[in-house]
């Protein structure tokens, strides 16, 4: 057994970037559920255009761990969707998950970089820069819902 122990970062990243995947898979049915049941109609359809972003955002994952020689999970597990919630509590949690998916994506960046899987940066930074739109945009429908206005 060996005192000094090397990291596998690459595999690390992989496992990391399954995790995003599922995240991103769960996130876009939460949008898409509270886009459904939203009883304001100009929020429906930027909620399920997120929604749908964020599904695409899973696809692009899945090939960046294609192009790492791993597989994107089979089992996504479900999605907790807490329905005694109004819009604007689901939304706050949504923006909450969404933040989480920024910065993870600047750690994503961090060890792609360390590990030299140049070929992976571009496209993990278009990631983050497409969260940081969505939360963006969460933010924008959480100001116009914000019941504590003065």
């Amino acid at each position: 057994m060996s005192i000094f122990h090397q990291k596998d970062h690459r595999q690390e990243l992989i496992e990391r970037l399954k995790e995003d995947y599922i995240n991103e898979l769960q996130l876009s049915e939460q949008l898409k559920y509270h886009a459904e049941t939203a009883r304001y109609p100009q929020f429906c359809a930027k909620l399920l255009s997120l929604a749908e972003s964020e599904k695409k955002q899973a696809a692009i994952i899945k090939g960046l761990l294609e192009k790492l020689s791993a597989a994107a999970p089979n089992e996504i597990p479900a999605v907790s969707i807490e329905k005694g919630r109004n819009l604007f509590q689901a939304l706050s949690r949504d923006l909450e998950m969404d933040n989480q998916d920024y910065f993870h994506y600047y750690e994503r960046i961090f060890e792609a970089e360390t590990e030299g899987l140049t070929e992976i940066l571009p496209t993990l930074n278009q990631l983050r820069k497409e969260e940081d739109e969505h939360r963006q945009t969460l933010r924008s429908i959480l100001q116009k819902l914000n019941p504590y206005q003065v």
